[in-house]
C-alpha cells in the first residue's frame, strides 16, 4: 500500500494537539506521513513536545527556523510540522498541506484535526481497494463519533440556503464494509489527493467552509463521495477561551462571507 498523507490542522489548542498527535503515533500502523499545519504561536511547551516527537519517532527529522518570520518547520520521514501565519485560516492550512502531499507524491490524504482522536488500529485495505476499483470516487467519509451525522446530499436553494436532505442512495456492501453514496460528509475522511487539488477549500473562508467545499465538489467536478463507518475517530469537545474567541467568528463574520458568496439569506437547512 502506498504511503498516506495525514492532513492535520491545529489552532490554539496545544494540549489537545499533544493528545491527538500522540494517538496517531500509537494507533496508526499504515504507512503514513503526518503533516501538521499549526496557525498558533510557538511556546516553550510546544517546542519541547515537537523535539520529543523527533527523539522518539523521527530522529533524522530536521528542524529549521525561518530568520525573517521566526516560524518553525520540521521535515522528517514520519512527520512534518509547519508553523503557518497566525490565524491564516482552516482552509488555507488544509490547502497548504494538500500541496505538500502532492509534492511528496502521496496519492491519498486523510483529513484530521486536533479535536479528532484515533483510538484503535484500523486496516485500510478494503477502502484502498474500493478507490482502485472505482476511479471516479474522490472521497470516502469516515465516522466521527460524537458529532451529528452529516452524510447527506446537498443542494443550493437559490437566494436562500444550502439544503441537505437524506442521501437518496441506498447503502451497499463492499467486502466486509458498508458504503453509501452521499454528496457531503463530516470533516473526517480519506480522499484521493488529486481530488483535493482539483477542489481546494476557499482561502477566504477561514470557517464556514464545509458546505461550500462539498457544493463545489458536486457542481464543478466529477468526483464522487461515499461514506462508511468502518473507520472511526472520537471527537473531543475542548474549546479553551482563547480558541473560543476566534471560533465565535463563525456565526458572524464567516457565515456572512458565505452568504455573500452565494447571495443567500440563510445558511443551511437539513431534512430531519
Amino acid at each position: 500500500m502506498k504511503k498516506i498523507a495525514i492532513i492535520y490542522t491545529t489552532f490554539l489548542r496545544d494540549k489537545l494537539m499533544y493528545k491527538t498527535v500522540q494517538a496517531i503515533f500509537d494507533n496508526w500502523k499504515e504507512d503514513y506521513l503526518l503533516l501538521i499545519a499549526d496557525q498558533g504561536p510557538m511556546t516553550e511547551e510546544k517546542d519541547t513536545f515537537l523535539k520529543e516527537l523527533i527523539r522518539h519517532y523521527d530522529k533524522e527529522a530536521i528542524l529549521t527556523v525561518d530568520i525573517q518570520s521566526d516560524r518553525v518547520s520540521i521535515v522528517g520521514k514520519k512527520f512534518h510540522y509547519y508553523q503557518l501565519n497566525f490565524d491564516c485560516g482552516l482552509s488555507m492550512a488544509r490547502n497548504y498541506l494538500v500541496k505538500v502531499a502532492q509534492k511528496y507524491e502521496l496519492d491519498y490524504s486523510i483529513l484530521l484535526a486536533d479535536s479528532l482522536k484515533i483510538n484503535k488500529v484500523y486496516d485500510f485495505n478494503n477502502i484502498m481497494s474500493f478507490f482502485t476499483e472505482n476511479p471516479q470516487v474522490g472521497i470516502i467519509g469516515l465516522d466521527d463519533v460524537g458529532r451529528p451525522s452529516w452524510e447527506r446530499d446537498i443542494f443550493l436553494v437559490e437566494n436562500r440556503h444550502f439544503y441537505l436532505p437524506r442521501a437518496k442512495a441506498l447503502p451497499m456492501q463492499y467486502k466486509d464494509m458498508t458504503l453509501q453514496r452521499v454528496e457531503i460528509c463530516r470533516n473526517f475522511f480519506i480522499a484521493k489527493t488529486q481530488c483535493l487539488i482539483d477542489n481546494p477549500w476557499d482561502d477566504n473562508l477561514k470557517m464556514a467552509e464545509h458546505e461550500d467545499f462539498f457544493w463545489r465538489l458536486k457542481k464543478d467536478t466529477k468526483w464522487e463521495v461515499y461514506y462508511t463507518n468502518a473507520i472511526q475517530c472520537a471527537y473531543i469537545d475542548e474549546k479553551p477561551p482563547e480558541y473560543q474567541d476566534y471560533r465565535n467568528r463563525l456565526y458572524g463574520e464567516f457565515i456572512t462571507k458565505l452568504r455573500e458568496k452565494y447571495n443567500l439569506t440563510g445558511w443551511v437547512k437539513y431534512e430531519k
